[in-house]
């Protein structure tokens, strides 16, 4: 390719491409009135960058070499078109990463949630605490959630087992109760859990696992309590 005056035209016409067809998409994503309300800008500016611009238009440039079109303006529509596209590949890569958060590593995902797995059973322990509980429940209910932080050996579960044999059955009455207490020990897991989420978007996908661990465990105990 010459680098000649009509060079630097084409490339200034290419930018223009390119820019005039980030705002179409953009204006597009965002104001449709079929979508409208239902797209942020940073959703439609994602769009916009998104795809390759041009490669259409580029294959179809070809065909104009068939025509009655002179050299200079197939160089130019050529140039035009290859700078749109390389723009298209290029202005995506560099911007998508201040767009987009960086995903953490699998190693510091899981120490993370870990932290915050044993954070939030010591807080839901803490809030149980402040309740009046009768003694074989609370003892129940400590073991039960510490085993989400796998702080339960077999020594303990053997342990745990032969007191709860040891113990009368419940009445009904009782094991509505304990229902009840469950309940509130795991809103508290949630609730606490919902907050750090708030704080530390980087690893929302490790604690949307671990919430629905704590759902998974609710529905279970409850499950067992209507048997």
């Amino acid at each position: 390719m010459i680098f000649n005056q009509q060079t630097i035209e084409a490339i200034l016409i290419g930018i223009i491409l390119y820019v005039a067809n980030l705002a179409v998409r953009f204006f597009y994503c965002r104001f449709s009135p079929s979508i409208k309300g239902k797209v942020s800008s940073k959703d439609a500016l994602i769009f916009s960058l998104g795809g390759i611009h041009g490669a259409v238009t580029f294959a179809l440039a070809y065909t104009l070499s068939e025509m009655s079109v002179n050299i200079a303006d197939f160089h130019l529509i050529l140039v035009s078109e290859i700078v749109l596209i390389l723009l298209s590949l290029i202005v995506p890569t560099v911007v998508f990463r201040f767009i987009f958060e960086k995903n953490k590593p699998d190693l510091d995902q899981r120490k993370e949630v870990n932290r915050v797995r044993k954070a939030m059973v010591h807080y839901a322990l803490k809030q149980m605490n402040q309740v009046y509980l009768p003694k074989k429940i609370r003892k129940q209910l400590e073991f039960d959630l510490r085993t989400q932080m796998n702080q339960t050996s077999i020594k303990d579960f053997i342990r745990e087992v032969k007191y709860t044999v040891k113990q009368k059955e419940l009445t009904d009455d009782q094991k509505e109760f304990r229902a009840e207490v469950y309940r509130y020990a795991f809103r508290q897991e949630r609730n606490y859990l919902g907050k750090i989420a708030q704080q530390e978007q980087e690893y929302r996908h490790g604690f949307l696992v671990l919430y629905r661990e704590i759902l998974i465990a609710e529905v279970i105990f409850l499950g067992d309590e209507e048997e």
